[in-house]
């Protein structure tokens, strides 16, 4: 009997369901309406929540109704009318999911995605992420079952859009790349959004190499405004990241290439230099010295203003260095010393620019380095006084006493300024300049012959001699034991020569024979005195021996004194027999 109700039923509900969804919509419009503001609006919810009631009693009762799927969607949009929406969107999902052949499911499905919409911005804190996904959700079910409506890419590009910003980055990477494959001829904004969620992902998850070929992508695709010079920036992080990757896996030739493929694509990129700059300590690192050596020559032409190339030169002296190029290497120092802010740098590039040149034999750039260098820097004086002495060496070389003696004079000068800051080697090359000095004073003095009348011309040469003497007691001032007994030989032989030159002097002519033996007697009288004084220090080298200096200038000195005192010195060894056998 309840059956045989059932059509009266269905049809009366259907009729009631039509009248109050009629009667909501009229109110709208209804002239007559004297209610506003809110009044109004509570009084228009509760008209279609009475339609959606009715909708739901016809759902409920005839859920097998053919007509079933038509009174989902207009449930759906009664309590979408009666801001309900949490439901509108669970009836159309209804329609969406049991009638999916249903003429308006499309349209259903799309309706649950603005409800879902409406919840979202809706939403408190604590529940937000939950609407957020269920729209999703709901945005990835009507892609995939209406992929023929024109809707479909957009509703799918804002998932995988929302999907990135929520930090589901692999989820909005597939979705995106999904949309890609399933509408090759998407719209191009789409295309965009679609490949900048996958470099962005990619980058972010580290394959930098799948980043790059979005962005290329993107690049050629005509990318324009402020997001084409973010993803130009990204692309070329991309590359970098990858030469990163290369070198910390320690593969050597792939992180330069990387490293310098990004200023293939955009030399003038502030990365392109880093990039370069890093390449060049990859190579550097791997030992290959030559290469980078090559780099920093070609990153200071390409970046000649660029901060990261401010030690340039010392680096490439360095490295030339290294390698052995020491041609190169000087000029890296002269730079240096010409042009660095540091003057401390320059000083020691100076120094260091005129020793290699020195080792290569180069003498007039080592001349013109050492000069300059200690003519500028006074201090430290130790250094100077060894770029002096490097003049004293160089002018030897090349033959030009006058300059050679200009420095000897010069280091004897400043180790007297040195005073007792001077060590041993300042002490030594300052006695070494003055045994120089001393010899040619001595040569002087060999130089004055005496002649008649010899009264004249030995004041002469006992002047040269008082020079020469002078001179070598400076040399022995300085205590150093090498260039002491030198002095004191020579010294001695200073004596010894004044001796025999007297002896040997001219005689005056017309003397008788007692006169000219009387004469004799005079000039024994006069050269006793230079010999004695010769043979007192021939002593002082022989003591010397005592004490453990036995040099060559001690050996002459022992000769000496067996030339002058034969009786004590010049004793022949004797030769002791011995026999091998007793009888």
């Amino acid at each position: 009997t309840r059956e045989t109700y059932l059509p009266v039923l269905r049809e009366y509900l259907d009729e009631a369901a039509k009248l109050a969804h009629a009667s909501a919509q009229e109110f709208d419009t209804d002239p007559s309406v004297k209610l506003r503001g809110d009044a109004r609006a509570a009084e228009r919810r509760r008209l279609y929540l009475v339609a959606a009631e009715r909708y739901e009693e016809l759902v409920v009762t005839f859920a097998n109704d053919p007509r079933s799927a038509e009174y989902l969607f207009l449930l759906g949009e009664t309590y979408t009318e009666g801001e309900e929406f949490g439901r509108a969107v669970a009836a159309y999902q209804q329609v969406v999911r049991e009638f999916p052949e249903f003429e308006l499911a499309h349209e259903a499905g799309y309706a649950a995605i603005l409800g879902l919409t409406t919840l979202v911005d809706m939403a408190s804190a604590d529940e937000l992420e939950l609407w957020q996904r269920l729209k999703i959700d709901a945005q990835i079910e009507f892609a995939l079952l209406f992929s023929g409506d024109e809707r479909a890419p957009a509703v799918q590009t804002d998932a995988a859009n929302e999907l990135f910003r929520l930090g589901h980055t692999s989820e909005a990477i597939h979705l995106a790349e999904n949309l890609l494959a399933e509408w090759p001829e998407v719209d191009k904004s789409l295309r965009q959004t679609a490949l900048l969620i996958i470099g962005h992902g990619r980058f972010e998850q580290g394959d930098a190499a799948g980043a790059e070929i979005a962005y290329q992508e993107l690049l050629a695709g005509g990318l324009q405004g402020a997001t084409r010079e973010e993803v130009h920036e990204k692309l070329l992080a991309s590359v970098y990241q990858q030469g990163e990757s290369a070198e910390a896996s320690g593969e050597v030739d792939g992180a330069v290439a990387q490293y310098l493929r990004i200023s293939r694509i955009d030399p003038g990129a502030a990365l392109a230099a880093q990039a370069h700059f890093d390449a060049i300590a990859v190579l550097e690192s791997a030992s290959r010295i030559s290469e980078a050596a090559s780099l920093l020559e070609q990153f200071r032409k390409t970046y000649p203003e660029n901060p990261l190339g401010s030690d340039t030169d010392k680096r490439l002296a360095s490295m030339y260095e290294t390698t052995g190029d020491l041609a190169q290497a000087a000029l890296a120092y002269v730079k240096l010393a010409e042009h660095d802010a540091d003057k401390e740098v320059r000083r020691s590039s100076l120094y260091r620019a005129a020793e290699i040149y020195y080792g290569l034999d180069d003498l007039q750039n080592a001349i013109e380095h050492f000069r300059t260098y200690a003519h500028t820097y006074k201090k430290p004086r130790d250094l100077r006084l060894e770029a002096m002495h490097h003049m004293d060496l160089l002018y030897q070389r090349t033959d030009e006493p006058a300059k050679r003696r200009f420095w000897l004079n010069k280091k004897i000068g400043l180790h007297r300024e040195m005073g007792s800051a001077a060590g041993e080697r300042a002490a030594w090359m300052a006695a070494e300049a003055q045994l120089v000095l001393a010899d040619d004073a001595r040569h002087q003095f060999a130089a004055v012959r005496l002649t008649h009348p010899l009264e004249r011309s030995l004041k002469k040469k006992r002047k040269a001699l008082k020079t020469a003497l002078k001179a070598y007691e400076k040399t022995a001032d300085y205590q150093v034991a090498q260039f002491s007994t030198v002095a004191t030989f020579r010294t001695a032989e200073l004596y010894r020569s004044l001796a025999t030159s007297v002896m040997a002097s001219d005689r005056p002519k017309n003397l008788s024979e007692l006169e000219l033996e009387q004469y004799e007697i005079l000039l024994e009288e006069q050269a006793f005195p230079f010999e004695e004084q010769a043979i007192g220090l021939h002593e002082i080298n022989m003591h010397r021996s005592w004490s453990g200096t036995y040099d060559d200038w001690v050996k002459r000195s022992f000769s000496a004194l067996a030339e002058l005192m034969p009786g004590r010195f010049h004793k022949p060894e004797r030769e002791v027999v011995y026999a091998q056998s007793i009888h």
